[in-house]
């Protein structure tokens, strides 16, 4: 108990800030000057926004700062480039074709004159916001790139390699910039390396979950406040977080042979809300992220040579930290080689000291008893999902193994006593010591690094063992459980800490409640494995007494949270979206609230939306379908894919909310309905004749009025200007076209007031990012396109009487969305 209390201690903390006065390291004083301006004084940086514009300005304004400084010992460049582009992005399989207009990018590079060799570390991260503040997502790494910055340039020390760092304008968009600066930018063709800096929640420490190459791994030993796992890089490439980094980019179309990818992740809550505040992020946090950039980077520039990059470009690297005080890492090659020295140590001893009905009957008990405590909070969370009492845990992550922790250890304890008759101490250890091998070698040849995880309790299990041979029985479960408590439990604390806050947006199709219980069941699991075979020293009235005693317990937990305990708060925000579809053409119009999780919609909600409608929501028994939701979301796609909504029916009003707030006196049109509509008449087809097929072309510059706009269609594509692939559910092809900066004809059009111009096809200039393909056969093709403005229903007067109805413990964003559907 001492040591897993050390152990959490121990995981939530974090570095002492550093101040201003200190130029020699990385502040954390210096930096949150940068969080604070970006996310406050600025706010929401939308890429196409007034918000996007003022965030280039201030970065450059505070790059040219840092040129003009006297200290400086490495003068660095500055670029600034704006382009257009196309590319093929997936997201849990879910595929989109991307087109972009005008994104910006933010580069510096600093060179040096005898450099070690002429390749060059890229460190990224970006600008640009959902909805939201972004103070961690990303102000927080934009400062401590600036910082780096400042720290490179004025060392005294000879560089060794040059730096390249980018700040993008373009990542929420679905990595829009980074692709950009790829295939673009000159810079990009030295780059062997990218440091890639994210954040997927405000507090705690920044980890690393992802890597490629030996000398990257080198960088990372260099830091001062180690923290990652690559069981993290296994968990992140089953797509279950539901985000990817621009790392991804760098990695698969950049084939940069190394790289490391850190992530603020704890307190995952308020990711892409409007709680994403510099208020709210906690001291050292950014210390935390600054400090290990600066050492990698400082490693990097001044003592390694990148041209070593190519001799392990490898990411099957086994690596932890040991409670934050030493890095571990192993070649992918030296643990499979170790790994399987244990497996081959573990099956010589078990056959030699055991028969195979022996080893049969401690794997059975082993199985049983991992199995029960399985089966019994799953039975759990899945009555559980049949209720309104879903998600009681999600107010903390702790909640979550206060909830289903009893009902696991029920489970472990009821096993075994199942198993007790057939079994003994000797038998269990013998059936644990083989499942922990086998387990092993799956993963093992499942090339997943977690299988590092199972070496450290068979390797444990094996020195035990032999202790206990020497003589020193009393120190055989001290021996077992020390190293992997060490090592398991903060990755365990890690993934609930992860886990709880993503449900709040993994959509009301996931069941985020037998998730839940199956990660609480894996973690109590994992700790208390060693000490399975120790239930046989306990009396049976003993294990009898216990499983009441967690049967108790678990109910009156279970009935305290029923009673008092809220699942939002504003640091726990329930996320909504409030949107409002419309159809010019038909004037069919629907107002859609959708939640972010699994859990019941807010009441108060429902109430506030039907009185200002006058109208309810079409009861459920005859909603939209799921294929009908996923019709009427295009606007969010690929969000569109996990969205489940309550929906109004506002045909009758059709129009009416496009109105300016502050003249709700005047009459009310659909004004901005159809000045905001996607343009579609520029759309171009030609037929070629000699054989039978039309190329079809949607120029990008054609709806640079809206933030973003979808454009759905079936079509037998022959070949096309970027990479495709239909999606799978309803075999459409999907576009998701971005339009970035600010000035342009959204703003025009709001400034006007009258609607803009649906262009013919002669008046719209050709651009990088005009999506163009063959597709085969004469007949017309049907293309939806679903638009979106940058201005969160800013203009629609029904969602500003609305969302200040809602509890501060919800967190509501606001899409605007209008229909169009054309024959080409």
């Amino acid at each position: 108990m001492v040591l897993c209390g050390y152990v959490t201690s121990n995981f939530y903390a974090v570095p002492e800030v550093v101040t201003s006065a200190n130029i020699y390291k990385f502040s954390e004083e210096r930096a949150r000057k940068h969080v604070r301006y970006l996310s406050q004084d600025i706010g929401n940086r939308y890429a196409g926004t007034k918000g996007e514009d003022q965030a280039i300005h201030y970065i450059v304004g505070e790059l040219e700062k840092l040129q003009a400084a006297p200290q400086v010992s490495h003068p660095f460049e500055v670029s600034v480039r704006q382009g257009s582009g196309q590319h093929l992005f997936e997201i849990m399989s879910v595929p989109i074709i991307k087109t972009y207009f005008n994104v910006t990018n933010i580069a510096v590079r600093i060179g040096c004159d005898e450099c070690a060799s002429d390749k060059a570390l890229l460190v990224n991260t970006h600008f640009d916001t959902t909805n939201g503040n972004g103070a961690a997502d990303a102000a927080t790494p934009v400062a401590v790139m600036l910082d780096s910055i400042r720290a490179l340039s004025q060392s005294k020390k000879p560089m060794q390699n040059s730096i390249v760092f980018l700040f993008n304008g373009a990542e929420e968009s679905f990595q829009d910039a980074s692709h950009l600066f790829m295939t673009t930018d000159a810079w990009f063709s030295k780059v062997v390396a990218v440091v890639n800096l994210e954040a997927a929640g405000i507090a705690g420490k920044s980890v690393l979950f992802q890597s490629k190459s030996q000398l990257m791994l080198d960088a990372y030993s260099q830091t001062s406040w180690p923290h990652g796992s690559s069981m993290a890089n296994d968990l992140f490439k089953t797509g279950l977080l539901l985000s990817d980094t621009d790392y991804g980019q760098f990695m698969n179309h950049g084939n940069l042979p190394g790289g490391l990818d850190m992530a603020i992740y704890q307190h995952g809550y308020l990711y892409h809300t409007k709680y994403d505040r510099e208020e709210f992020i906690p001291e050292g946090t950014i210390q935390h992220m600054g400090q290990n950039t600066l050492d990698i980077l400082s490693y990097i520039a001044f003592e390694a040579n990148l041209d070593k990059i190519y001799e392990d470009p490898t990411s099957d690297h086994a690596f932890f930290d040991f409670l934050g005080f030493v890095f571990v890492q192993l070649p992918g090659k030296l643990a499979t080689n170790f790994e399987i020295l244990l497996a081959t140590i573990s099956f010589v001893y078990l056959f030699r000291i055991s028969s195979l009905s022996v080893i049969g009957r401690g794997v059975v008990d082993i199985t049983r008893t991992v199995a029960l405590a399985f089966i019994v909070p799953c039975v759990v969370a899945l009555v559980v999902m049949t209720t309104d009492f879903k998600m009681l845990w999600f107010g903390n992550p702790s909640y979550a193994s206060m909830l289903y922790g009893p009902f696991v250890l029920y489970g472990l304890v009821k096993g075994h006593r199942m198993a007790r008759s057939s079994s003994d101490e000797k038998t269990a250890r013998i059936g644990l010591l083989f499942v922990t091998t086998v387990l092993m070698i799956v993963l093992m040849v499942a090339r997943l690094q977690t299988a590092f995880v199972m070496s450290v309790y068979l390797g444990s299990q094996l020195v035990a063992t032999l202790l206990e041979s020497l003589g020193l029985w009393q120190v055989y479960y001290i021996v077992s459980m020390t190293l992997p408590i060490s090592i398991v439990q903060p990755l365990m604390i890690g993934a609930i800490n992860t886990f709880v806050p993503l449900t709040g947006r993994m959509g009301g199709y996931v069941p985020a409640e037998l998730i839940i219980a199956i990660l609480v069941w894996l973690a109590t699991v994992l700790i208390f494995l060693p000490l399975i075979p120790s239930l046989h020293k306990a009396d049976s009235d003993v294990t009898s007494r216990f499983t009441k005693g967690m049967l108790a317990l678990a109910g009156i937990v279970w009935v305290n949270f029923l009673l008092s305990q809220p699942r939002y708060t504003m640091a726990t925000p329930k996320r909504l979206i409030l949107l409002s579809t419309y159809r010019p053409a038909t004037h069919e119009a629907h107002v859609h609230l959708i939640k972010g999780d699994s859990a019941p919609y807010p009441p108060e909600g429902l109430v506030a939306i039907s009185e200002l409608l006058r109208t309810g929501p079409v009861p459920e028994a005859i909603a939209f379908t799921r294929e009908e939701q996923f019709d009427q979301h295009l606007s969010l796609y690929p969000l569109s894919d996990l969205t489940v909504s309550r929906h109004w029916n506002v045909t009758h009003l059709a129009g009416q909310f496009w109105a300016d707030p502050k003249e709700e006196s005047a009459a009310r049109t659909n004004h901005f309905a159809h000045a905001f509509a996607p343009r579609v008449k520029g759309i171009r087809a030609v037929t070629h004749a000699h054989n039978n097929s039309r190329t079809i072309t949607i120029p990008c510059a054609m709806n640079v009025h809206n933030h973003a706009t979808v454009f759905r269609f079936k079509a037998d594509v022959v070949s096309a200007s970027a990479p495709i692939k239909p999606h799978a559910r309803s075999g459409a092809y999907m576009i998701r076209h971005l339009a970035a900066g600010y000035g342009g004809a959204a703003e025009r059009t709001l400034a006007a007031g009258h609607d803009l111009v649906d262009l013919a096809e002669t008046q719209y200039p050709k651009e990088a990012c005009d999506f163009e393909m063959v597709v085969r056969g004469t007949d017309p093709v049907e293309i939806e396109a679903a638009a979106v403005t940058a201005y969160n229903g800013k203009y629609n007067a029904f969602f500003q009487k609305a969302i200040p109805k809602f509890g501060n413990w919800t967190d509501v964003w606001a899409v605007d969305a209008v229909h169009v559907t054309t024959l080409v």
